[in-house]
Protein backbone atom coordinates (compact mmCIF):
# COMPACT_ATOMS: atom_id res chain seq x y z
CA UNK A 1 0.00 0.00 0.00
CA UNK A 2 1.72 3.20 -1.18
CA UNK A 3 0.83 6.63 -2.47
CA UNK A 4 1.54 5.85 -6.14
CA UNK A 5 -0.83 2.87 -6.16
CA UNK A 6 -3.72 4.89 -4.76
CA UNK A 7 -3.18 7.76 -7.21
CA UNK A 8 -2.96 5.52 -10.29
CA UNK A 9 -5.87 3.24 -9.38
CA UNK A 10 -8.31 6.04 -8.55
CA UNK A 11 -7.01 8.58 -11.13
CA UNK A 12 -6.78 11.21 -8.40
CA UNK A 13 -4.68 14.22 -9.53
CA UNK A 14 -1.15 14.37 -8.01
CA UNK A 15 -1.97 17.66 -6.28
CA UNK A 16 -3.82 15.61 -3.63
CA UNK A 17 -0.67 13.69 -2.65
CA UNK A 18 -0.94 14.89 0.96
CA UNK A 19 -4.42 13.40 1.40
CA UNK A 20 -3.26 10.25 -0.40
CA UNK A 21 -0.28 9.89 1.93
CA UNK A 22 -2.53 10.33 4.97
CA UNK A 23 -4.90 7.64 3.69
CA UNK A 24 -2.01 5.20 3.01
CA UNK A 25 -0.66 5.69 6.54
CA UNK A 26 -4.17 5.24 7.96
CA UNK A 27 -4.56 1.89 6.19
CA UNK A 28 -1.05 0.61 6.96
CA UNK A 29 -1.54 1.22 10.69
CA UNK A 30 -4.66 -0.97 10.60
CA UNK A 31 -3.31 -3.87 8.53
CA UNK A 32 -1.74 -6.95 10.16
CA UNK A 33 2.05 -6.97 9.97
CA UNK A 34 4.35 -10.01 9.94
CA UNK A 35 6.91 -7.99 11.94
CA UNK A 36 4.38 -7.71 14.79
CA UNK A 37 3.28 -11.38 14.79
CA UNK A 38 0.41 -10.44 12.44
CA UNK A 39 -0.89 -7.79 14.79
CA UNK A 40 -1.65 -4.33 13.51
CA UNK A 41 0.24 -1.27 14.74
CA UNK A 42 -3.11 0.10 15.91
CA UNK A 43 -3.60 -2.95 18.16
CA UNK A 44 -0.11 -2.66 19.66
CA UNK A 45 -0.67 1.03 20.38
CA UNK A 46 -4.24 1.02 21.73
CA UNK A 47 -4.64 -2.55 22.98
CA UNK A 48 -7.79 -3.34 20.92
CA UNK A 49 -8.49 -4.10 17.30
CA UNK A 50 -9.53 -1.27 14.95
CA UNK A 51 -12.94 -0.88 13.34
CA UNK A 52 -13.09 -1.60 9.61
CA UNK A 53 -16.72 -0.61 8.99
CA UNK A 54 -15.75 3.00 8.22
CA UNK A 55 -13.38 2.08 5.37
CA UNK A 56 -14.38 3.18 1.88
CA UNK A 57 -12.84 3.15 -1.59
CA UNK A 58 -10.38 5.98 -2.11
CA UNK A 59 -11.43 8.41 -4.86
CA UNK A 60 -15.05 7.28 -5.15
CA UNK A 61 -18.09 9.53 -5.48
CA UNK A 62 -19.67 10.73 -2.25
CA UNK A 63 -22.38 13.19 -1.31
CA UNK A 64 -21.67 15.35 1.71
CA UNK A 65 -24.52 16.91 3.68
CA UNK A 66 -24.13 20.68 3.68
CA UNK A 67 -24.16 22.56 7.00
CA UNK A 68 -27.02 24.92 7.82
CA UNK A 69 -25.28 28.24 6.93
CA UNK A 70 -24.64 27.00 3.37
CA UNK A 71 -28.15 25.85 2.45
CA UNK A 72 -31.78 26.91 2.50
CA UNK A 73 -35.13 25.27 1.75
CA UNK A 74 -34.91 25.75 -2.01
CA UNK A 75 -31.25 24.79 -2.48
CA UNK A 76 -29.49 21.43 -2.66
CA UNK A 77 -29.00 19.75 0.70
CA UNK A 78 -25.78 17.96 -0.30
CA UNK A 79 -22.86 18.41 -2.67
CA UNK A 80 -21.15 15.85 -4.91
CA UNK A 81 -17.57 15.34 -3.76
CA UNK A 82 -14.58 13.01 -4.10
CA UNK A 83 -13.64 10.84 -1.13
CA UNK A 84 -9.98 11.53 -0.22
CA UNK A 85 -9.55 9.61 3.00
CA UNK A 86 -9.90 10.27 6.69
CA UNK A 87 -9.19 13.30 8.82
CA UNK A 88 -6.15 12.83 11.11
CA UNK A 89 -7.43 15.39 13.64
CA UNK A 90 -11.16 14.56 13.96
CA UNK A 91 -13.72 11.85 13.30
CA UNK A 92 -14.72 12.71 9.79
CA UNK A 93 -14.14 12.02 6.10
CA UNK A 94 -12.11 14.19 3.74
CA UNK A 95 -14.31 15.22 0.81
CA UNK A 96 -13.08 17.33 -2.09
CA UNK A 97 -15.71 19.83 -3.24
CA UNK A 98 -15.03 20.90 -6.85
CA UNK A 99 -17.52 23.78 -6.66
CA UNK A 100 -15.78 25.57 -3.80
CA UNK A 101 -12.40 23.99 -4.71
CA UNK A 102 -11.60 22.95 -1.17
CA UNK A 103 -11.47 19.84 1.00
CA UNK A 104 -14.31 19.52 3.49
CA UNK A 105 -14.47 17.40 6.65
CA UNK A 106 -17.81 15.83 7.51
CA UNK A 107 -19.33 12.71 9.07
CA UNK A 108 -22.67 12.98 7.23
CA UNK A 109 -21.52 11.43 3.96
CA UNK A 110 -23.17 8.93 1.58
CA UNK A 111 -20.78 6.90 -0.58
CA UNK A 112 -21.19 5.52 -4.12
CA UNK A 113 -18.25 3.16 -4.13
CA UNK A 114 -18.94 1.74 -7.59
CA UNK A 115 -18.24 5.11 -9.26
CA UNK A 116 -15.00 7.02 -9.57
CA UNK A 117 -15.16 10.78 -9.14
CA UNK A 118 -12.26 11.61 -11.44
CA UNK A 119 -12.39 10.29 -15.04
CA UNK A 120 -10.31 7.17 -15.56
CA UNK A 121 -7.41 7.53 -17.96
CA UNK A 122 -7.85 4.02 -19.42
CA UNK A 123 -11.62 4.11 -19.84
CA UNK A 124 -13.93 6.36 -21.82
CA UNK A 125 -17.20 5.21 -20.25
CA UNK A 126 -19.52 7.98 -19.08
CA UNK A 127 -20.06 8.56 -15.38
CA UNK A 128 -23.84 8.28 -15.72
CA UNK A 129 -26.40 6.02 -17.35
CA UNK A 130 -29.75 6.78 -18.99
CA UNK A 131 -32.97 5.32 -17.69
CA UNK A 132 -34.46 2.96 -20.29
CA UNK A 133 -37.84 3.74 -21.83
CA UNK A 134 -40.00 0.62 -21.45
CA UNK A 135 -42.80 2.14 -23.57
CA UNK A 136 -40.69 2.19 -26.74
CA UNK A 137 -40.50 -1.50 -27.62
CA UNK A 138 -39.71 -0.90 -31.28
CA UNK A 139 -36.27 0.54 -30.57
CA UNK A 140 -33.45 -1.79 -31.72
CA UNK A 141 -31.42 -0.98 -28.62
CA UNK A 142 -34.09 -2.25 -26.20
CA UNK A 143 -32.40 -5.64 -25.86
CA UNK A 144 -29.12 -3.91 -25.09
CA UNK A 145 -30.42 -1.98 -22.07
CA UNK A 146 -28.17 -2.37 -19.07
CA UNK A 147 -29.85 -3.52 -15.89
CA UNK A 148 -30.20 -1.09 -13.02
CA UNK A 149 -27.19 -1.11 -10.72
CA UNK A 150 -27.52 -0.14 -7.06
CA UNK A 151 -25.70 3.05 -6.21
CA UNK A 152 -25.60 4.38 -9.78
CA UNK A 153 -26.60 8.00 -10.41
CA UNK A 154 -29.08 7.95 -13.29
CA UNK A 155 -30.28 10.78 -15.49
CA UNK A 156 -33.78 10.58 -16.92
CA UNK A 157 -34.14 11.02 -20.67
CA UNK A 158 -36.64 13.48 -22.07
CA UNK A 159 -39.88 11.67 -23.04
CA UNK A 160 -40.62 11.11 -26.74
CA UNK A 161 -44.20 12.21 -27.46
CA UNK A 162 -46.15 10.31 -30.16
CA UNK A 163 -47.28 12.29 -33.25
CA UNK A 164 -50.74 13.82 -33.12
CA UNK A 165 -53.52 12.00 -34.98
CA UNK A 166 -55.03 14.58 -37.34
CA UNK A 167 -57.71 12.20 -38.64
CA UNK A 168 -59.77 12.65 -35.45
CA UNK A 169 -59.87 16.43 -35.79
CA UNK A 170 -61.21 16.31 -39.37
CA UNK A 171 -63.95 13.75 -38.66
CA UNK A 172 -67.52 15.19 -38.91
CA UNK A 173 -69.56 15.54 -35.74
CA UNK A 174 -72.35 12.98 -35.51
CA UNK A 175 -75.76 14.45 -34.74
CA UNK A 176 -78.93 12.63 -33.81
CA UNK A 177 -81.61 12.30 -36.48
CA UNK A 178 -84.40 11.74 -33.92
CA UNK A 179 -87.23 14.32 -34.07
CA UNK A 180 -87.85 15.93 -30.63
CA UNK A 181 -91.35 15.27 -29.31
CA UNK A 182 -93.07 16.55 -26.14
CA UNK A 183 -93.68 13.98 -23.40
CA UNK A 184 -97.10 12.36 -23.14
CA UNK A 185 -97.56 13.38 -19.47
CA UNK A 186 -98.43 16.91 -20.56
CA UNK A 187 -101.49 15.75 -22.50
CA UNK A 188 -99.94 15.38 -25.93
CA UNK A 189 -99.86 12.10 -27.78
CA UNK A 190 -96.43 10.96 -28.86
CA UNK A 191 -97.87 9.56 -32.11
CA UNK A 192 -99.78 12.70 -33.03
CA UNK A 193 -98.40 14.49 -36.07
CA UNK A 194 -99.54 17.91 -34.83
CA UNK A 195 -98.15 17.60 -31.29
CA UNK A 196 -95.51 20.29 -31.87
CA UNK A 197 -98.10 22.75 -33.07
CA UNK A 198 -100.39 21.99 -30.14
CA UNK A 199 -97.55 22.46 -27.65
CA UNK A 200 -96.66 25.84 -29.15
CA UNK A 201 -100.31 26.94 -28.99
CA UNK A 202 -100.55 25.90 -25.32
CA UNK A 203 -97.40 27.78 -24.35
CA UNK A 204 -98.49 30.94 -26.18
CA UNK A 205 -101.85 30.92 -24.35
CA UNK A 206 -100.17 31.20 -20.95
CA UNK A 207 -100.39 34.77 -19.64
CA UNK A 208 -97.07 36.04 -18.30
CA UNK A 209 -96.92 38.93 -15.83
CA UNK A 210 -94.79 41.80 -17.07
CA UNK A 211 -95.36 44.66 -14.61
CA UNK A 212 -95.80 45.07 -10.86
CA UNK A 213 -99.39 46.32 -11.35
CA UNK A 214 -100.37 43.15 -13.21
CA UNK A 215 -98.91 41.00 -10.43
CA UNK A 216 -100.91 42.88 -7.75
CA UNK A 217 -104.18 42.51 -9.62
CA UNK A 218 -103.75 38.80 -10.40
CA UNK A 219 -105.73 36.13 -8.55
CA UNK A 220 -102.61 34.41 -7.27
CA UNK A 221 -101.33 37.60 -5.70
CA UNK A 222 -104.65 38.18 -3.89
CA UNK A 223 -104.59 34.63 -2.52
CA UNK A 224 -101.07 35.13 -1.16
CA UNK A 225 -102.05 38.38 0.55
CA UNK A 226 -105.08 36.68 2.13
CA UNK A 227 -102.98 33.82 3.49
CA UNK A 228 -100.37 36.21 4.91
CA UNK A 229 -102.89 37.97 7.20
CA UNK A 230 -102.55 35.41 10.04
CA UNK A 231 -98.78 35.87 9.93
CA UNK A 232 -99.21 39.59 10.62
CA UNK A 233 -101.43 38.84 13.59
CA UNK A 234 -98.86 36.40 15.00
CA UNK A 235 -96.14 39.05 14.72
CA UNK A 236 -98.39 41.62 16.45
CA UNK A 237 -99.03 39.28 19.39
CA UNK A 238 -102.72 38.69 18.66
CA UNK A 239 -102.31 34.93 18.40
CA UNK A 240 -100.17 32.46 20.29
CA UNK A 241 -98.35 29.53 18.82
CA UNK A 242 -98.99 26.40 20.94
CA UNK A 243 -97.20 23.07 20.45
CA UNK A 244 -99.65 20.23 19.80
CA UNK A 245 -99.40 17.27 22.20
Amino acid sequence: MNVRTLLIESSVPPKFWVETLTTASFLINRLPSSALDFDSPYFRLHGHHPTYTNLHIFGCVCFMHLPSPEKHKLSAQSVRCAFLGFSPTSKGYLCYDPISNRVRISRNVIFFENQWFFPLSHSSEPSFAFLPSFDDTSSPSTSQIVRFQPGMVYQRRSPVLPPLDTSLASAPVRRSSRIPRPPARYGFSATSASNTTALSATISSIFLLDTHRQSKSSAGSKLCRRNSAPLKQIRLGTWWIVRLV
